[in-house]
């Protein structure tokens, strides 16, 4: 298999005859261009308000690149393929990914404040774990994933983590180093990269509770604005049509363009 080769999306139907298959480094590739001009945008300006020393673009950035790099444990579709018996479609379930992904960029910040802290980083944790569900307790979940993981074979897991190597590499050039300490600390055990994400409560009570307002407003900027990049990128290369992708589209265009931007972009609802 091939370095590039992270699932991020699967679908088929027999009887439509229909494939769509994205790989993980094209979805970000996709959702980061939703972001190019956020620094000189409304929700960038913003974002500066409520911490005049955030670099919001940076944020949201890295928000973008692990949010789903969870999809690399789900990659086996004798154990991860599940089928739509009224519709006839199969399609690879990432059920949970997002606690991986959290527990990834946790891990990633952790060894990054080393380097450079930022009272921020939090905030990429919160919008990643958040990302796809309400901010409820999902201990079953995180649960079954642990137990998913405690089968998987090592040579898997082994595998699992040199392809997200090679993707996070690719996106974060200037971060070699924290990266590869990331992936040496996940080497050691295959249940750790679902531990740290039991304790979500810890990230859930630290930004939503915190005693700096504008610190929350910031968390949740980040949050809208990592959701919006996502199903964007997303419905750009697997199709459909909803009100609520118009909405998504109305916040990007509103928040995250840039208001000097000549740029602009034809979608049909």
């Amino acid at each position: 298999m091939c370095n590039d080769d992270i699932l991020s999306f699967y679908l088929e139907s027999k009887r439509d005859g229909i494939l769509i298959k994205e790989y993980l480094h094209e979805h970000v590739n996709s959702a980061l261009s939703y972001a190019e001009e956020v620094e000189s945008s409304r929700a960038g300006r913003l974002a500066r308000l409520y911490a005049r020393d955030v670099n919001f673009a940076e944020l949201l950035r890295l928000s973008i690149v692990f949010h789903d790099v969870g999809k690399a444990f789900y990659q086996n579709m004798d154990h991860n393929m599940r089928e739509n018996k009224e519709t006839g479609e199969r399609y690879l379930s990432f059920a949970g990914h997002e606690y991986i992904s959290a527990t990834i960029a946790n891990e990633f910040i952790f060894r990054l404040s080393e380097r450079c802290h930022s009272p921020y980083y939090d905030t990429i944790t919160f919008s990643i774990l958040y990302h796809h569900h309400a901010m409820g307790s999902r201990e079953k979940i995180v649960e079954k994933l642990r137990k998913r993981l405690q089968k998987m074979p090592l040579s898997e897991y082994q595998e699992c983590l040199d392809k997200l190597g090679y993707l996070l590499n690719r996106f974060l050039t200037g971060y070699r180093d924290v990266i590869e300490n990331v992936l040496e600390s996940l080497r050691k055990s295959q249940t750790m990269i679902i531990e740290s994400a039991i304790h979500h409560t810890k990230i859930y009570e630290r930004i939503v509770h915190a005693n700096i307002p504008s610190y929350k407003k910031l968390a949740f900027l980040l949050l809208d604005s990592l959701i919006v990049c996502d199903y964007l990128a997303a419905s750009k290369s697997r199709g459909g049509c909803s009100r609520f992708q118009k909405t998504v589209y109305e916040f990007y265009m509103q928040w995250l363009k840039s208001a000097a931007s000549g740029k602009s972009e034809c979608v049909t609802y």
